[in-house]
């Protein structure tokens, strides 16, 4: 896997970008309503113009991921040190803003490889599913309907008068425990996922394995943000919530992807400003006995007053 090329937000960066390589950015645009990584030229050389959406972008062989500022710029002139600080720096970010399981020491393992943050995400994700799952996977009962020779939960008459001729099967519904479920279904939808977009090969082994654990739960052809809901959540899997933030976040960065016939791509990005802005919430609302005078320390229980003080003049 070659090293990425490393932007920061809004920054431009020379790229001599292909034919190929414009054409396929314009479309990830149209396909996300929004300019997400522009192809230009400034003074007879060909460019890269970053915006607000940090993320990382696969063109054929070759990989662009954009950065937050969020780096100490005195502390060192290095470029590769300076994305490493981002990188994580943008990873506790996320920890804060969308929950999502960040361990320091398996981190600081992962800075140490020229990885970028998708691959790094992707990694994160993996070890934590393949951890859970090893301590057994999440299961619950779903209603099976079915025809069966013999007698099994309730007998779903109906059904069978609108059917005579299958006098020999009965038409029943029965509880099953199962991992099947929805939420695990989530799982199997995102290990999927990422297993094909993958570059990591220590990743794509992983994620193989967990698809031949996940094989008892349904693959489903689509799924977005809004299934991977804390509703799935009971309490007896509730260790799972950071888990699942984080395939949320997998479905909410879109994992967008595009192939002709001989360059593939895709992209995962979401807007840096919705991230700062959910960091900056949930950072008072944890510290605010320290931060915020008295009379607000309950005011940010208060999630419809929280975004007008964020966005007060």
């Amino acid at each position: 896997m070659g090293k990425p090329i490393t932007l920061f937000e809004h920054d431009t960066e020379d790229f001599d970008w292909t034919d190929k390589e414009f054409s396929v950015l314009d479309r990830l645009a149209q396909k996300a309503g929004a300019e997400l990584l522009r192809p230009a030229v400034r003074g007879g050389t060909k460019v890269l113009v970053a915006t607000q959406h940090v993320g990382v972008f696969r063109l054929g062989n070759r990989t662009v991921q954009v950065l937050p500022k969020i780096y100490q710029s005195s502390a060192t002139t290095d470029a590769r040190q300076r994305a490493k600080e981002a990188t994580k720096n943008l990873l506790h970010m996320l920890h804060i803003a969308d929950d999502v399981p960040i361990r320091e020491q398996g981190l600081a393992a992962l800075l140490r490889r020229d990885m970028d943050w998708f691959e790094i995400l992707t990694r994160l994700f993996a070890l934590h599913l393949r951890e859970e799952w090893q301590r057994g996977p999440s299961r619950g009962y779903l209603v099976v309907e079915d025809d069966l020779p013999t007698l099994k939960g309730k007998w779903r008459i109906a059904e069978q008068i609108r059917h005579p001729g299958r006098d020999h099967m009965l038409a029943v519904a029965y509880d099953e425990f199962t991992a099947d479920i929805p939420l695990n279904r989530v799982f199997r939808f995102v290990v999927d996922r990422l297993w094909g977009v993958t570059r990591d090969s220590e990743n794509r082994q992983m994620l193989g394995e967990l698809r031949q654990w996940l094989e008892e739960v349904t693959l489903l052809p689509s799924l977005t943000a809004s299934a991977a809901s804390p509703a799935l959540l009971t309490r007896l899997n509730r260790r799972l919530e950071p888990l699942l933030n984080l395939a949320r976040l997998f479905l909410d960065g879109g994992v967008m992807q595009l192939a002709s016939r001989d360059l593939s791509a895709f992209a995962f990005v979401f807007d840096m400003n919705r991230v700062f802005e959910a960091f900056l919430v949930k950072f008072v609302r944890r510290h605010r006995h320290a931060i915020l005078p008295p009379d607000l320390w309950d005011y940010f229980h208060q999630p419809w007053r929280q975004h007008d003080l964020l966005h007060r003049e």
